[in-house]
């Protein structure tokens, strides 16, 4: 397939194949779909994705009626690495992306009184941040 979406070309057959997830369903039932994943020689990612007439790429064909159809959609790195964490096994996923321990990134923690205190604690007592404390505990819990 081969579109233009917000003015960059999405094609299939140029881009690299990194993957294919599809449903549990058997390729002849309504709600069977696939997806592929693509990087481009850019480094953008896409999906392009297809589906029956009960999926998540059905689109209406009139009154009350649906059917299959087909897509491309662009995506960002962490979308694509969260795509590929969701269904490539760990040897197909480090394939494709690194893995180092700034992917342990805390996006949002919400500590307890007690706990927030003992790592504020902990920083001024080694003159260091709180990240650095965060940083150095998750390292260690995850080597």
């Amino acid at each position: 397939m081969n579109k233009v979406i917000n003015g960059k070309r999405y094609n299939t057959e140029t881009a690299k194949l990194i993957a294919t997830a599809t449903s549990i369903h058997p390729r002849n039932d309504f709600q069977y779909w696939e997806e592929e994943l693509y990087v481009k020689n850019t480094g953008e990612y896409f999906i392009y994705g297809w589906g029956n007439a009960d999926s998540r790429y059905a689109v209406s064909a009139g009154y009350n009626t649906r059917t299959g159809s087909e897509r491309i959609m662009p995506i960002t790195e962490s979308e694509a690495r969260a795509w590929a964490e969701d269904h490539l096994l760990a040897d197909e996923f480090e394939k494709h992306f690194d893995i180092t321990p700034e992917d342990y990134v805390i996006q949002s923690v919400t500590m307890s009184a007690n706990l927030n205190q003992i790592v504020r604690e902990v920083a001024a007592e080694e003159g260091s941040s709180i990240s650095a404390i965060v940083t150095e505990a998750l390292e260690k819990f995850f080597n």
